[in-house]
């Protein structure tokens, strides 16, 4: 397996812990079920951008270290907006306080918390764990 396979897919299991333990319902419903999933899939993605991006900068040439720091500081910005769109897509939905709003309030609690928490793991362990798997051999 590649880098671009295994940190991504590794790490985004984390936030889902986290953002169940969030989440204001006691037990697992399908709302907060679906917030799983789309934690999942942001997560994942937010992963192989900056994996993707790294391994670019090193086929060009660049050091280890230096490929990291640079894709963590050129891709920040794009896995910052994806997550705090997302996050804030989901703010009415966890604020509602109508008839319904407790079918929708689990679901974005799990949504928002997964979010951060996936969005802060991206930014700072991946940097860091990347150079672990990293194998030194030239990517295809």
């Amino acid at each position: 397996m590649s880098t671009t396979e295994v940190i991504p897919t590794w790490y985004a299991l984390i936030p889902l812990r986290s953002s169940r333990r969030a989440s204001r319902s006691p037990e697992s419903n399908p709302s907060s079920s679906i917030g799983f999933i789309a934690v999942f899939g942001v997560a994942i993605l937010d992963g192989v951008v900056l994996v993707s991006t790294t391994n670019r900068l090193l086929a060009e040439g660049r050091a280890v270290r230096e490929a990291v720091v640079r894709a963590a500081s050129i891709r920040l910005r794009p896995v910052v907006m994806t997550s705090l769109v997302a996050g804030l897509g989901f703010l009415p939905m966890a604020t509602a306080a109508s008839t319904g709003a407790e079918m929708q309030w689990p679901l974005a609690t799990v949504v928002i918390g997964g979010l951060v928490s996936s969005t802060s793991l991206t930014l700072l362990l991946l940097p860091v764990m990347f150079p672990w798997f990293h194998s030194g051999r030239k990517q295809a």
